[in-house]
């Protein structure tokens, strides 16, 4: 329960010792419980221009042609599995990466329904983890362009 939450179970309590009755504190408890609650977010939640469902599939596209231009430039330095180094995946997700090398490499898991379409090198698993983050992928994708 959160400090709000708390601060207003205690509020009820002095409510319900003026008098107010014990339902009318709870339906209180619950309204504000309600008021905190995070709203329930799909993959239609929009922004108003576009849904988290349209931007996937946007981010999934771009990165298949980007990893497209990069293979034609230079050869074997993008790939595809479904296993990750120690062996493990997500069911239904693969990853396409570009660089092997640890502080280099790029990754996404993309959904399997894309694999037939990434025309890469299929390796068993993918090289070594460099333990790359977020931030990490768009230092690396600013860099390819010095």
């Amino acid at each position: 329960m959160s400090d709000h939450a708390k601060r207003l179970r205690v509020m009820v309590d002095v409510l319900a010792c003026l008098g107010l009755d014990a339902e009318g504190a709870a339906a209180l408890l619950a309204g504000a419980e309600a008021l905190e609650a995070k709203p329930t977010v799909t993959g239609e939640t929009s922004d108003g221009y576009h849904t988290f469902n349209e931007l996937y599939e946007h981010r999934i596209t771009l990165w298949i042609a980007l990893c497209r231009v990069i293979e034609q430039q230079c050869k074997g330095t993008v790939w595809k599995t479904q296993l990750h180094s120690d062996g493990t995946g997500f069911d239904g997700w693969f990853v396409l990466g570009m660089y092997r090398l640890l502080g280099q490499q790029i990754t996404y898991h993309l959904p399997m329904s894309r694999w037939d379409e990434c025309r890469f090198q299929t390796l068993d698993r993918a090289p070594e983890f460099d333990g790359h983050t977020g931030a990490d992928v768009l230092a690396r994708l600013e860099r390819m362009n010095d």
